[in-house]
């Protein structure tokens, strides 16, 4: 509470608890945002808000129909804030999503995954998780991935053994959602999107309703952007595509798509 001249005013309390967090940041926004002045930046905005939507309607295919996932969202400029108390798997898919989305629109996107306490709403993000989500963007992510920290999958092993009411093991939790990571030459895990894509392939779904061979033109323009950037005059900026390149190689690699490695 707060006295002010004899008033009294109630101030809300804050409940601030541990969530899955994801914050990502656009990569090459500043010039992204320059060549759209002439709108004040209307046309990347419109984009972006589309590649969000994009991302619901993927975790709206791994949800029943009568349920809502949990996950709450702000965006400030690039910066973007999801975290949901529970549901994971469709904090995952979600943000994998806007990952893949990002592509069809020459964006790319880093940042972290982790678990810790946040509070977030419509006007306040807040809380020691954001922190170690930023710190982990800005200093380990350098590449244009989402990287998943240990912290994360402790929480899901907290999480499940409250739920299935026994101990589940990192192990165990690593092989459920095998279909979504993807171990980094550096040790790192991250959001794997691409297997995610082509899970959705495999599920037939009709994401795209005008395109049966979606999943195809997904690989080729990523490898047409990815090709694109690799032009760039700045040095620092080809070494993240560079990333890029080897990621879809190997994945490629992997699933045959022999004619669209780079």
């Amino acid at each position: 509470m707060y006295f002010d001249n004899n008033n009294l005013v109630m101030f809300e309390k804050y409940d601030i608890r541990d969530n899955f967090i994801a914050y990502f940041d656009i990569l090459g926004y500043k010039d992204k945002l320059n060549s759209d002045k002439d709108n004040n930046g209307a046309n990347l905005l419109n984009i972006i808000s589309d590649i969000i939507n994009f991302s619901e309607i993927l975790v709206s295919y791994n949800t029943k129909s009568e349920s809502k996932t949990e996950i709450k969202m702000r965006a400030l400029s690039d910066s973007y804030i999801f975290s949901t108390e529970t549901d994971y798997v469709s904090l995952m898919l979600m943000v994998g999503g806007i990952q893949a989305a990002s592509i069809f629109n020459d964006i790319f996107i880093r940042g972290s995954l982790c678990y810790g306490s946040l509070f977030l709403n419509e006007k306040i993000a807040f809380g020691q998780g954001l922190v170690e989500a930023y710190k982990l963007e800005s200093k380990l992510a350098v590449f244009p991935r989402l990287i998943i920290d240990d912290s994360f999958f402790s929480g899901i092993v907290y999480k499940d053994s409250e739920i299935y009411k026994r101990d589940v093991t990192i192990k165990e939790v690593e092989y459920s959602l095998k279909k979504l990571i993807c171990n980094d030459f550096d040790q790192y895990k991250f959001i794997d999107y691409l297997e995610i894509m082509k899970n959705y392939k495999e599920k037939e779904i009709n994401i795209y309703p005008d395109n049966k061979n979606a999943f195809d033109k997904f690989l080729n323009d990523h490898a047409k952007y990815i090709k694109l950037n690799l032009q760039n005059e700045n040095k620092r900026i080809v070494q993240k595509y560079h990333w890029c390149k080897n990621y879809h190689n190997e994945f490629c690699k992997k699933y045959k798509y022999l004619d669209l490695i780079i």
